[in-house]
């Protein structure tokens, strides 16, 4: 819907941006374009705050989701720039280590790369509160291994391509 959000690690100044693109943009001037650009979160680890954010997606009810890496959880906001709450911090099979990458797919699981945890945790995002479906992958060097995962996308045919950066490659999943 023509919006882009960005997440800036910039010193003490950690927050998720929003650029609403206007309709029929000539992107090519896009860098000359006067955004009103809304912001989401501050520096810390509060409510409402981050520490490295790393990325932003967003769900069919408009919610975005930010992995909050250094705080280790996922931070949900409205789509007005409201906080509403963090998920995925403490222990146990649901629980996140270093949050990097994310991604929604089309039914709305949010895909949640762990690079600490060596693993990719899958949470069902379509209701009001997040639900814990499975994880997959574990540390090591082979297939189906990673070595700090950094980053995921799914395709429209629902293969999922995964960074496994200490690893020099990129996996690609299918089930």
């Amino acid at each position: 819907d023509d919006r882009v959000y960005v997440t800036d690690v910039t010193k003490d100044e950690n927050k998720v941006m929003e650029f609403i693109i206007p309709p029929n943009t000539d992107m090519s001037i896009w860098h000359a374009i006067n955004l009103d650009i809304p912001q989401y979160g501050t520096s810390g680890s509060g409510s409402g705050e981050f520490l490295f954010p790393n990325s932003a997606a967003v769900n069919s009810q408009g919610r975005v989701f930010v992995s909050d890496g250094n705080n280790g959880r996922v931070s949900v906001w409205d789509g007005d720039g409201n906080f509403l709450f963090n998920f995925g911090s403490g222990g146990g099979e649901a629980g996140l280590s270093l949050p990097r990458g994310i991604f929604i797919d089309e039914r709305d699981r949010l895909f949640v790369v762990d690079a600490v945890g060596q693993d990719v945790k899958v949470f069902d995002v379509s209701k009001p509160e997040p639900e814990f479906l499975y994880s997959f992958g574990d540390w090591g060097m082979g297939d189906g291994m990673f070595n700090y995962p950094n980053d995921i996308y799914v395709d429209s045919t629902g293969r999922l391509y995964i960074v496994d950066r200490e690893n020099h490659r990129v996996q690609v999943w299918s089930y």
